[in-house]
């Protein structure tokens, strides 16, 4: 009778990862095909580096917020905060509807909106700065549905599912690139993308409510005060902290290590939506008809990438060794730069469909092992995931601001300080907790 209520409740559980795994993987099929194009696409319509400011924004707002964001997600509870998250992301979508419309509108008669191109980036900055704030939001309830709805034995497997169908939204949002920029107009293809994202917003209205609960029956974590644990009578276990912050929790010496897996995600994430974007774009002949349709193309093995890791790491987290996993991770981030750099060497973009893979692989990858590592070894605290998700938007500002910055010089120069970022990491995971 036991085992058949445990089935029951691990049947029902699965039915509630899926429906939240399909809601994401729609909302990002939206988001991460926008992500991906909106860099040259922009530049192409006449307003440069708007797609960059746009995505500094979107991290700035997320990196800002994610302070408050376990304690709002606390108060509002993780249903709503799904929901609330999810909306925002449709301003991002609705600022390239007006971009679009600006580039095919008629040119003696165009509106405000159109001429002064300084409110056009004010705007951008605006909408990017919510749909970052709602992005923190939507990352930490949703991080926090997850370990409330996975026994800890399964918290692996249920992470790498996750993220197997949420970043199948490379692919399918690539696809979706592929067949809008081929059929139609800039401004149909964010016509989509709106619908897309408030669809999605309201299929989370259908999401089956998990309350957030914290398991206080964890071991003691130590803290590293520089006094003798043994004498501290004040020393509580970081997990049981009712009020915890997240900057003790980020100088914490067991979180060190994986706070530069965070960072590095943090660059990666803005390497393959921007930089890669404008490599792909140069490595194309001149004349090429809809380049865009190209770029997607590769863009849809990064998707293949994704999808494929999930599964396999899911499952490998919740048996092997997480410090070798995250080495392996580091380690087809290495080939991804590899791939990346002889495409440019050779001037041919056949080889960037290599590197693209490597990308999707290292991007699933090392997210799903952070968040399975806070998952299982933090208990899933929502000021773990709000950590992770604050200090990966860092990277990804300040990778963004320093392509906006070096826009006109050598392109290698940013792979080289993006490379730093991926050497500082393979050396903070000598001092990661094995088990």
């Amino acid at each position: 009778m036991g085992i058949d209520k445990t089935m029951i409740k691990c049947q029902r559980n699965c039915g509630k990862l899926l429906f939240l795994s399909f809601n994401f993987l729609l909302l990002f099929t939206a988001y991460n095909s926008g992500q991906n194009m909106i860099t040259e696409v922009y530049t192409r319509l006449g307003f440069e580096n708007l797609g960059q400011f746009v995505l500094f924004s979107v991290g700035l707002g997320t990196a800002v917020t994610c302070t408050v964001c376990s304690s709002m997600v606390k108060y509002l509870n993780l249903k709503l905060s799904l929901i609330i998250g999810s909306l925002t992301y449709s301003l991002t979508f609705a600022l390239g509807i007006m971009v679009a419309w600006c580039s095919v509108a008629d040119q003696s008669d165009l509106p405000f909106i159109c001429t002064a191109k300084p409110f056009v980036y004010m705007l951008a900055i605006f909408c990017g700065i919510v749909t970052g704030i709602g992005g923190s939001i939507l990352f930490c309830a949703q991080n926090g549905y997850c370990t409330n709805i996975a026994e800890e034995s399964q918290r692996g497997d249920f992470f790498g599912t996750f993220w197997s169908i949420f970043q199948s939204s490379q692919l399918l949002g690539n696809i979706l690139a592929l067949a809008a920029f081929g059929l139609g107009t800039s401004f149909s293809y964010f016509l989509i993308l709106v619908f897309l994202s408030l669809a999605s917003s309201v299929l989370f209205l259908f999401l089956p409510p998990v309350n957030y609960h914290e398991d206080t029956s964890l071991p003691p974590v130590p803290i590293d005060d520089g006094h003798s644990i043994a004498h501290n009578t004040e020393s509580i276990p970081l997990q049981k902290q009712e009020n915890i912050s997240i900057f003790s929790l980020a100088v914490n010496p067991q979180m060190v290590p994986l706070v530069a897996q965070m960072v590095l995600s943090g660059f990666i994430l803005a390497f393959y939506s921007g930089h890669f974007n404008k490599i792909l774009f140069s490595l194309l002949p001149a004349g090429t008809i809809k380049p865009e349709t190209q770029v997607a193309k590769v863009y849809i093995m990064l998707g293949v990438g994704e999808l494929v890791t999930g599964f396999i790491y899911g499952r490998l987290a919740d048996t092997l060794d997480k410090v070798l996993l995250i080495r392996l991770s580091n380690f087809f981030c290495s080939l991804a730069f590899a791939g990346t750099i002889y495409s440019l060497l050779v001037s041919q973009i056949e080889p960037a469909y290599f590197a693209a893979f490597c990308w999707g692989v290292a991007d699933n990858s090392i997210q799903t092992m952070i968040t399975t590592v806070i998952a299982k070894d933090w208990d899933g605290i929502l000021e773990g995931f709000a950590l992770f998700t604050g200090v990966q938007s860092l990277g990804c500002c300040l990778a963004f601001f320093l392509q906006v910055v070096l826009s006109r010089e050598n392109i290698f120069i940013f792979i080289w300080i993006s490379i730093s970022f991926l050497i500082i990491g393979i050396f903070a995971t000598c001092f990661l907790p094995r088990g």
